[in-house]
């Protein structure tokens, strides 16, 4: 059968038995996902997969490689690397599975899929054997989805083999090291198909062909882990292991290469449940490669509780925890903290505690942290960890447990469970600070990182890799302890009603609530001179409420202070005030509750707050339940919680102020800035730019962005030569290098691009998602008519970033904006950016 025809009858048999498989959300990520390799005479290898002899028969059990969401659809693929000397089996061999499955195994043997539907296990038996020192390798892969053709060999026992058509050969020469003719099969192959699906996967295995062609070429460590990156990017990851594996060898000291090559080997062995046991090794690696004098400690107290008193189906229960349970949550929770310090890139460092207690604990009111403070110092603790043998799986944020600790409930649970916890609690801290721009929250992690995803757990550490910058990380928790002055001296004005106020307490909602939260933040602040005022202060807490005593509830106000820098202070502007009173904190006056970066200029800064009081109920639990706080601290430190030396403050505006500007902006000539110098906290030391503008620069008035990452140019006049890269709607079955950023659908997308003119040139601006930053501005072709503008690097091109609102990203989902030119003629894959030629 050729590869060109499609016929119905095969058709059906391909899509049967996939039912189960149509509801995985990366069905259609399945790009030979590595399955394991049997090493026949290797007792680990053969106990990995049940291997047995009886006679000259040998038997083993293989399976369909499973991801985040167990198995996408796809089928099972049989390799044998050769012919190479005589300890490799025959080139083709015979197979049994069960008694409804037989045929011959080749080179490249893509099994019958509609036995093994929905099978985890795949019997395997060959009754001539295998030699000792034969290799068998298994992969996971939907080719035949995208062809649309059987690529099952034939399983009739009177014929030797199936004849291979085309798409069979080049897969066969890309592994017995033919990449040259395989290349040029594929990209035969992809004139030949009509779908764009079939074209698009031939054009994959093209690149495939190249990367193992470049391989052999690269000498330097920086070339091999650029190839790496080349390789996470299409999906080829045991030559990205091996990649990042020589990058390492000639980079022994590079964090980043020692990171990479943990999530390569994740990728290729699997890193769900104990099988990170496999992995951890080299997250330790990096985690010990990445030293930073300003990381940022994370203090975790795992509770190990014998006896907690629980409710379970109303009834009072008491679980316990075994030795051999403590020592699998010591265990796996080394492996957590070995990858965040990773993914972090040493900004964070996991100082963890283990206290058993054999007493009893009362947790029937299960949120309650009063039983438990007292465990520890306070002060001392950023998260509390209350576990024993149960089924909890749920986190409390920041500062609302025993002691300002973040309160977590667990049981014994999987590695990346436990990771899923601990990292919503740095949810809290990524939404209060502000400083997690573009950061989703961890439920959404399912669509971070390269897919398809190995494991829940790659998709959490992902985020802290790729949306977390370094500079996110350097944050003053609840916790710690107060190091330098409160900011006493303030000019302010109020109080102005907020809303009616409301008398019966069950009218109080959470959409009351959010309807006063957006009046709030719609409000403008005051002229400068309506500040006058001194308010009432109390060891360092500004107290609005006896400040205007009369004020009505729902009410706010304004406070200003100048703050002198005797330099530029690395920050960001604005704090827009997410953060609303939280837990049980409304009833008292806490100081200290989160702490967000600020942009100072050298010279003089100001300094304006808009503090709101929003109506509530009483809180029972509260020192004073009736009583409603309204009021606010300030306080200076830097990263570590020390002084910054040279700042002081002042409520008087200062002689000649004239309000610094961050960012200057030309928008005929935006200003450039160079990724290496910005990437370690880009968000505070780029601009966040509007879609005003984006209009600005490309000329287009009536650009609009939407969530999908889609930039509408539909309502404006496009020359012929920037039309053909514009589509004019959202398609997420378009994957092609235009307008729209596929983000969470499959395949997914790393960029979009608009294409405009500036001063008669054609130019691009290039709009990259977190995986892509450092892959595609590192290795994007730098084309002769590029050139011919003076663009000399991509990635010198960077001229802020962008975002758009998204309900799991509290701060907006975020992109990078280049302002660069890709040629004359972009390619229909993205990947077809990336210069392979250039990565030694």
């Amino acid at each position: 059968m050729k590869a060109r025809y499609v016929i119905a009858t095969v058709l059906a048999a391909v899509w049967a038995g996939s039912a189960r498989a149509d509801q995985n959300p990366y069905d259609g990520y399945a790009f030979w996902l590595p399955a394991g390799e049997l090493k026949v005479g290797n007792a680990q290898s053969e106990k990995e997969f049940g291997f047995s002899r009886a006679g000259t028969a040998v038997s083993f059990v293989i399976h369909p490689r499973r991801t985040r969401f167990d198995v996408p659809k796809g089928q099972m693929v049989v390799v044998i690397p050769g012919p190479a000397g005589r300890d490799k089996p025959p080139a083709v061999m015979r197979f049994r599975s069960g008694d409804s499955v037989s045929g011959y195994l080749a080179g490249v043997t893509f099994l019958p899929r509609e036995p093994f539907a929905d099978k985890h296990d795949i019997p395997i038996t060959l009754p001539a054997g295998l030699r000792n020192g034969s290799m068998l390798r298994f992969y996971w892969t939907d080719d035949s989805d995208k062809l649309g053709v059987d690529l099952a060999q034939a399983v009739d026992r009177s014929t030797s083999h199936a004849p291979p058509d085309q798409y069979l050969l080049a897969v066969t020469g890309l592994f017995t090291g033919q990449t040259a003719a395989s290349k040029a099969g594929f990209l035969k192959l992809a004139q030949r198909f009509s779908s764009p699906e079939a074209r698009r996967l031939c054009r994959r295995m093209a690149r495939w062909c190249d990367a193992e062609m470049e391989f052999k070429k690269i000498h330097t460590g920086p070339g091999f882990y650029n190839l790496g990156l080349y390789c996470m990017v299409n999906g080829l990851w045991e030559l990205a292991e091996s990649s990042f594996r020589k990058a390492t060898q000639l980079m022994p000291k590079d964090g980043d290469a020692a990171y990479m090559l943990a999530d390569s080997v994740a990728y290729v062995v699997s890193d769900l449940d104990t099988r990170m046991e496999l992995v951890y090794p080299y997250y330790k690696h990096a985690a010990e490669l990445y030293r930073r004098p300003d990381a940022t400690t994370f203090r975790t107290f795992f509770g190990l509780f014998r006896n907690l008193k629980l409710m379970e189906d109303n009834h009072p229960v008491v679980k316990h925890i075994t030795d051999e349970e403590i020592a699998y949550v010591e265990k796996a929770w080394a492996w957590c903290s070995a990858i965040m310090e990773g993914a972090s890139k040493g900004s964070l460092r996991m100082v963890n505690t283990f206290k058993v207690y054999d007493q009893d604990f009362d947790s029937t009111d299960v949120w309650n942290s009063r039983p438990f403070n007292g465990l520890f110092e306070p002060g001392s603790v950023d998260t509390f960890i209350k576990m024993t043998d149960w089924g909890a799986s749920d986190t409390c944020g920041m500062d609302c447990g025993p002691d300002r600790s973040a309160f977590i409930n667990l049981g014994i649970r999987e590695w990346d469970v436990m990771l899923h916890e601990w990292n919503h609690s740095l949810d809290w801290e990524m939404v209060s600070t502000e400083l997690g721009i573009g950061v989703p929250e961890t439920h959404a992690s399912d669509w971070a990182g390269y897919e398809p995803l190995p494991s829940m757990g790659m998709g959490h550490h992902s985020i802290n890799r790729y949306y977390m910058t370094p500079g996110m990380y350097r944050i003053v928790k609840g916790s710690d302890p107060v190091t330098t002055p409160y900011v006493t001296d303030w000019a302010v004005s109020g109080p102005f009603r907020l809303a009616p106020d409301v008398d019966d307490v069950k009218k109080i909602d959470d959409a009351y609530n959010q309807s006063v939260q957006d009046k709030a933040k719609a409000v403008l602040p005051p002229k400068i001179e309506s500040l006058k005022s001194k308010p009432t202060v109390e060891d360092g807490y500004v107290d609005f409420k006896a400040t205007w005593p009369a004020a009505q509830p729902s009410s706010y106000g304004f406070a200003r202070c100048y703050v002198f820098s005797p330099k530029r202070q690395n920050g960001k502007l604005v704090h827009k005030g997410l953060y609303w009173c939280c837990a049980k904190f409304h009833s008292v006056r806490t100081k200290d509750q989160l702490s967000s970066g600020a942009l100072l200029e050298k010279g003089w800064n100001s300094l304006m707050l808009q503090v709101s009081c929003c109506q509530h109920g009483p809180d029972p639990e509260a020192d004073a339940p009736d009583r409603v706080n309204w009021g606010f601290s300030v306080r200076f430190c830097n990263s570590l919680n020390g002084a910054v030396p040279g700042l002081r403050w002042q409520a008087a505006k200062p002689v000649g102020f004239k309000t610094p500007v961050a960012f200057p902006w030309n928008p005929n000539n935006p200003r450039t800035y160079s990724w290496p110098a910005v990437a370690d906290d880009y968000t505070m030391l780029l601009p966040q730019l509007t879609i005003d503008q984006l209009r600005a620069v490309t000329g287009y008035k009536t650009l609009t962005a939407s969530n999908d990452i889609f930039f509408d140019l539909s309502r404006e006049r496009l020359e012929p030569k920037v039309a053909g890269c514009a589509i004019p709607k959202v398609d997420l079955k378009n994957v092609q290098v235009n307008n729209e950023l596929n983000w969470d659908s499959a395949p997914k997308e790393d960029l979009a691009v608009i294409r405009y003119r500036r001063a008669g040139k054609l130019h691009d601006l290039v709009f990259l998602r977190p995986e892509g930053y450092e892959p595609f501005l590192r290795m994007m072709r730098l084309t002769p008519e590029a050139k011919a503008l003076g663009i000399r690097s991509h990635l010198d091109r960077v001229i802020g970033y962008f975002t758009v609102p998204r309900g799991d990203s509290a701060n907006g989902r975020i992109v990078l904006v280049v302002d660069t030119y890709l040629g004359d003629k972009l390619p229909v894959d993205e990947e077809d950016l990336l210069d392979i030629s250039a990565l030694k």
